[in-house]
């Protein structure tokens, strides 16, 4: 068997830790063009992740409020988030329980639609409900551009329900918080 001096062990481990440290140092993508890299290979990709400008419609989601009263001044609520920032804020409306579509408010519990700058509640079933009224923090009747309260006033003593779903259309020029381009210029925007 062949032996190894310790001076000659030291001086392979000593070259093996300088050729290691080297090949870390070095940017090993020095020679790549990471410019093709990203255009032809991972943009794509990554923009997938986004929505679209173009492609912003129409949001659902449901709603439901309760509570316990005690007293008729007690209220319960729900908030709606839109998930982004529309350009301005909708208009709201309530549509109670069997209550017939509106053209701002086309649709229904079971399919919520909103024409374009509303936001539509539909409620489906509600127990012991009094007053409803849809707005954004403290200020009622109004909702904003993020989303909206849904405040539960009780009728009598007991408990008070309503649930259903909503629906709201961004308004032309909405951007969302996270958007990728519509066209093949520039980069992601928002972040």
């Amino acid at each position: 068997m062949l032996k190894v001096g310790r001076s000659k062990m030291a001086a392979l481990l000593a070259l093996a830790m300088i050729t290691g440290i080297v090949l870390v140092a070095t940017p090993a993508g020095a020679s790549l063009n990471w410019d093709n890299i990203w255009n032809n290979h991972l943009k794509s990709k990554a923009d997938a992740r986004y929505v679209k400008k173009s492609a912003i419609k129409t949001i659902q989601g449901s709603y439901a409020a309760g509570l316990q009263a005690e007293s008729l001044q007690d209220d319960g609520w729900d908030s709606i988030s839109f998930g982004f920032e529309l350009a301005s804020d909708p208009v709201e409306h309530f549509l109670q329980a069997g209550s017939a579509p509106t053209a701002d408010c086309p649709g229904s519990p079971t399919n919520p639609q909103a024409a374009a700058g509303h936001l539509c509640v539909y409620e489906a079933f509600s127990i012991n409900r009094g007053a409803v009224t849809i707005g954004a923090g403290t200020v009622p009747n109004a909702a904003n551009r993020f989303g909206a309260l849904i405040w539960l006033q009780p009728a009598a003593l007991g408990n008070a329900f309503s649930y259903g779903s909503w629906a709201v259309t961004a308004p032309a020029g909405t951007t969302p918080s996270l958007t990728a381009p519509d066209d093949e210029g520039g980069g992601i925007t928002g972040e």
